[in-house]
């Protein structure tokens, strides 16, 4: 049986999930706004692989995890602050794309 699987269907269920903003979870990704923005409306069709890793980082799940047919719901911090208690990801090894 084949699953149907979308990116951008995926990105958004586990952004509402986590209760952020188009552009709160791009800069905890370390990728631009209009950059997610295109790749949530399905307008950016192809991905690089760290892309999609940079993602599933910031969502503090793995690459397994976010291809899985039944999905985990991304990592929740407890506190007042939902982005409180996020850890800061390093994106200096990567170009801004």
């Amino acid at each position: 049986m084949l699953v149907s699987f979308s990116i951008p269907n995926r990105l958004k269920a586990l952004r509402k999930a986590s209760g952020l903003t188009q552009e709160d979870f791009a800069e905890r990704a370390g990728i631009s706004y209009k950059f997610y923005q295109h790749i949530e409306s399905g307008r950016k069709r192809f991905l690089r692989i760290d892309t999609v890793e940079r993602i599933c980082i910031a969502y503090q799940i793995s690459l397994a995890e976010f291809f899985k047919a039944k999905h985990p719901q991304p990592s929740q911090r407890t506190g007042a602050n939902k982005k409180a208690g996020w850890p800061k990801i390093d994106c200096s090894k990567y170009e801004r794309i």
